[in-house]
């Protein structure tokens, strides 16, 4: 029947064009990728080879969804992280899209709420199983909960801290994140025989760039905890933070002045008077971290002074440990008296080599810089040969003793600057130098600037201003 033939034809070419001919060709582009191309070609129909390539796709797909997905989170932890740390990015940011795209960060407004576990013995004895798992699931639950009232990004800042990224349109949404800690602190209200929980909430700021002011103001919260609650929120509003620390000049001299004397006792009063007068100023979290830097700074340069090797006694274990939250006022405090017991043993083993030889040479500079004095008339006054007091005060000191005197002498001069109001001639002579000139370049060589400016960058340092608001807001979240 030529019309049924036709027909038979007619179908046979639109197969071939619409149908065949499209399946063909991209089993053909496929099989061309020769890493989607399976081991075994499939012979028995070119749809399950396909199926089969598209399938094979599709897994790695998947697999590059996920590697880019991991790489993306990583990034923008590591850009958050950053920014909790003091680093600025520009006004026009792709950090602002993504977060807006992400999270729902549409608001102007950025505060941060860490939340920092204080786990127990009774929650190390726990399986290590188990641990893991609840360390693993802390992260979202947190995350979900103040999630459900506010735009939320949280992360874990360190081991047991978390902090929560929080982004808001208005200040009226505040109430919403007082829901969310309700059900925060509802939620982990039985598992206070295992942990200790303390909330700080930064207070708000306007802009991105501002979350290091509201990090630091939450961390600050958190370190005025009281003893005894196992659940505490604190608002950073209620309490008195001041961004800047007290350690004067006078102190660090005497500080260094008792490590050299070996005087512990000293040291310890000392140093917990610092610690007394910073937290009754309110020294911020990030400030006691500078506070604690600064203070280990003059233990090193005593170090330097006795020309003693100052990696000996830092370790990163102990410089990280500054940080800790569980290290706050009291444990700095532990920290630093450890540090400097053994910079102290250091000082006077390395003394005691020499004898009191180095001792009585040290002693009689002290009590007679004003005075004209020199390498042979210590000699003379200690009954030892030049040759042998230069020799041995260089190699049990560090210093030649010239230099030591001079040093001496600027260290003393440099007390009068801030403290009173002599001119520079005056000074000079009062710390046993004659000439102006030999003063001026001794001084410059010492510190980097003249007297004159020195006194000046002495005076126009900042001054503690104290802000209205009481130290305590320790479970007083209304």
């Amino acid at each position: 029947m030529p019309g049924l033939a036709g027909g038979r034809d007619f179908f046979s070419f639109i197969f071939s064009t619409r149908i065949y001919n499209p399946i063909k060709n991209i089993r053909d582009i496929l099989t061309e990728r020769s890493e989607y191309t399976p081991e075994n070609q499939v012979s028995s129909s070119s749809l399950k080879s396909i199926e089969k390539m598209v399938n094979n796709l599709a897994d790695h797909e998947t697999l590059y969804r996920n590697k880019v997905k991991s790489l993306f989170n990583e990034y923008l932890e590591n850009m958050l992280t950053a920014m909790l740390n003091g680093y600025y990015i520009g006004e026009d940011n792709e950090l602002s899209a993504i977060l807006a795209r992400e999270k729902r960060f549409q608001g102007q407004y950025y505060l941060c709420c860490n939340v920092w576990f204080n786990f127990s013995a009774a929650f190390y004895a726990l399986q290590d199983i188990d641990r893991i798992k609840i360390f693993a699931g802390l992260t979202q639950i947190i995350s979900t909960l103040i999630a459900r009232y506010l735009p939320c990004y949280t992360l874990q800042y360190k081991q047991n801290l978390y902090v929560n990224l929080i982004n808001l349109k208005t200040e009226s949404d505040l109430p919403c994140l007082r829901k969310a800690l309700d059900d925060l602190t509802t939620t982990f209200e039985y598992d206070t025989n295992y942990c200790e929980i303390c909330v700080g909430i930064g207070k708000l700021h306007t802009g991105l760039n501002s979350l290091s002011r509201t990090f630091n103001e939450a961390m600050s919260a958190i370190e005025k905890r009281s003893a005894g609650p196992r659940v505490q929120i604190i608002d950073a509003q209620s309490c008195l933070i001041t961004n800047t620390y007290y350690y004067s000049f006078s102190d660090q001299n005497k500080l260094l002045d008792y490590l050299k004397s070996g005087e512990i006792g000293m040291v310890e009063g000392l140093i917990k008077e610092i610690f007394r007068i910073n937290k009754e100023r309110g020294v911020s979290h990030a400030y006691l971290d500078r506070l604690y830097a600064e203070l280990i700074n003059t233990g090193i340069r005593s170090l330097v002074e006795q020309g003693l090797e100052a990696r000996q006694f830092l370790t990163a274990d102990a410089l990280d440990r500054c940080h800790d939250l569980d290290c706050n006022f009291q444990g700095r405090q532990k920290q630093l008296l450890q540090f400097y017991e053994t910079i102290i043993q250091a000082i006077q083993k390395k003394v005691s080599g020499a004898g009191p030889l180095i001792a009585q040479a040290i002693k009689y500079i002290e009590e007679n810089f004003t005075q004209d004095i020199y390498l042979e008339k210590i000699a003379a006054n200690l009954g030892v040969s030049v040759k042998y007091l230069s020799r041995a005060f260089k190699q049990n000191s560090g210093w030649n003793i010239t230099d030591y005197i001079s040093m001496v002498r600027i260290t003393k001069a440099k007390e009068l600057l801030i403290a009173s109001d002599m001119n520079v001639n005056e000074i000079a002579e009062r710390v046993g130098i004659y000439s102006r000139t030999t003063f001026l370049r001794l001084f410059k060589k010492s510190e980097g600037v003249s007297p004159g400016r020195f006194r000046e960058l002495m005076h126009s340092r900042p001054k503690v201003i104290a802000k209205a608001g009481s130290q305590s807001g320790a479970g007083n979240w209304q």
